[in-house]
């Protein structure tokens, strides 16, 4: 079974933030969500740019 893993990073590709794995069917936007990742970003005054997958 596959596994994913999603991550944030800065514009210079710095790391930010790596989830947790999840299963490889698992869409980005079921994933943001499960991890709370816009939540987050709001928390720490960060803007979220996304696309529709």
């Amino acid at each position: 079974m596959a596994r994913v893993a999603d991550e944030i990073r800065t514009w210079d590709r710095d790391f930010l933030w790596v989830s947790g794995d999840l299963p490889g069917s698992t869409h980005d936007t079921a994933a943001a969500r499960i991890w709370q990742i816009l939540a987050a970003l709001c928390d720490a005054g960060l803007i979220a740019l996304g696309d529709k997958g």
